[in-house]
């Protein structure tokens, strides 16, 4: 089952290679056994090596 989803971003460096992220997501698949309810939040780390 393809799912369509789009939104916004933000990116703040911890570090010289460390970042958190955050981004906002909407869900444009209407099927209701789809898995993601809207809005999609997503948070997390991102580390350079």
């Amino acid at each position: 089952m393809p799912g369509y989803i789009a939104g916004v971003g933000y990116q703040q460096a911890i570090g010289r290679r460390a970042f958190t992220t955050l981004s906002i997501l909407w869900n444009f698949n209407d099927d209701p056994r789809y898995p993601f309810n809207n809005p999609l939040f997503r948070f997390g780390f991102l580390v350079g090596i």
